[in-house]
């Protein structure tokens, strides 16, 4: 007797801890849990839980916590293989007392950002621990919900009605997002042309500290090597780099003024890199915003012997004159005064080139996308 009571001394003198995997038992509480958001969030988060616990005790019961851990879907885990405090994510209530054959809903937040989640991950309810006594008393244990059991073993099972047992992260956070209107630039070859790119920033968050580079051994295509771009100090740069003013709040946008000469005829495509600052974050984050330019000729002259349905208009008006056309087509505001033809004559005698001249008797202001023609008749 005396070495029985040395043992029951020794035992109540050690900490004691147990844990009983009530998801097996008709016990005397019944615990309903669920997410109180259906919709993706971010990975930064905070999200609420509501805990439903209902006794079928006589008196009042207190725990000293509810707490419910939640696991990554690939790291769904069989029961009594852990603990909730092996979870990739837990929120506990302190000091809950259940009375008699009432329902008691308890709400825990979860803050996502304290774990280690990636995007497009999916975020389950896998325990909720209703604790007894406390952690760092002589006696602790804790009842133990585990949902991860099939429904055949789980008699507590979330019901449909009450809020979902799965949360999914969004797989993307938003970035800077660029009008398709502002990255279509039509421009002339050798000049110096101008766009202004408008980036919306779709994230939830403030972002702050914009910058927009173009790194030329980053690009996709040849072509993006016929682009120089103009600097503050108007000087033709191979690479840039702009810094945007101030932040831009969750759906509002900026402006960034780019100039650049293209100096090949043709469409070019160019990427270009643009970082940012989350509000609260260190990290710079980028995305890509894509700049088409097509570069065209200030204008184009086409010179022909001037013809009807493909006849010369020699033949027709059954002379030997000789009718020269030529058709300039513009892609800018350009004054054309005079025009020049170069011909060679290729008789016996062999004669030097010929120039003839052409002086418009007026000046011909010629638009955007027109054509002039000037004839000579020789």
């Amino acid at each position: 007797m005396a070495q029985y009571q040395q043992n029951w001394a020794k035992v109540f003198t050690e900490r004691q801890f147990f844990s009983i995997q009530a998801s097996h038992l008709e016990g005397f509480v019944t615990v309903q849990v669920g997410f109180l958001e259906n919709e993706p969030v971010q990975m930064d988060a905070r999200v609420p839980v509501r805990v439903c616990l209902k006794s079928s005790a006589m008196h009042p019961i207190s725990f000293s916590a509810v707490v419910v851990g939640c696991d990554l879907e690939r790291r769904r885990r069989t029961a009594g293989t852990a603990t909730v405090s092996d979870s990739v994510l837990q929120a506990s209530r302190q000091f809950v007392t259940l009375k008699p054959q009432t329902k008691t809903t308890v709400i825990v937040m979860l803050d996502l950002s304290t774990a280690q989640i990636q995007k497009g991950q999916c975020l389950w309810i896998t325990r909720v621990c209703l604790e007894l006594g406390d952690r760092h008393s002589k006696m602790f244990g804790q009842l133990e919900y585990n949902f991860d059991n099939t429904p055949s073993l789980q008699p507590q099972r979330l019901r449909s009605d009450f809020g979902c047992s799965m949360l999914r992260i969004a797989a993307s956070d938003g970035e800077l997002v660029a009008n398709p209107s502002t990255t279509h630039v039509n421009c002339l070859v050798a000049e110096i042309a101008a766009a202004t790119l408008e980036l919306k920033n779709t994230c939830n968050h403030r972002v702050e500290s914009v910058r927009l580079d173009f790194k030329r051994n980053e690009q996709q295509s040849t072509e993006a090597i016929a682009v120089l771009f103009v600097d503050e100090d108007d000087e033709l740069r191979s690479e840039l780099t702009i810094v945007g003013t101030g932040s831009v709040e969750s759906g509002e946008t900026i402006h960034i003024p780019v100039r650049f000469s293209a100096q090949l005829v043709g469409s070019i495509d160019l990427e270009l890199e643009a970082s940012y600052l989350l509000f609260g974050e260190t990290r710079r984050r980028t995305c890509r915003i894509h700049l088409s330019i097509i570069a065209r000729e200030p204008l184009s002259v086409k010179s022909g012997v001037f013809s009807m349905n493909g006849l010369p208009l020699a033949s027709i008006l059954n002379h030997t004159e000789h009718v020269v056309k030529a058709d300039i087509t513009a892609n800018a505001n350009i004054v054309v005064t005079h025009v020049e033809w170069l011909l060679v004559s290729f008789s016996q005698s062999l004669q030097p080139f010929e120039l003839l001249n052409f002086d418009l008797r007026s000046a011909v202001d010629t638009a955007v996308d027109s054509v002039v023609s000037a004839i000579v008749v020789f």
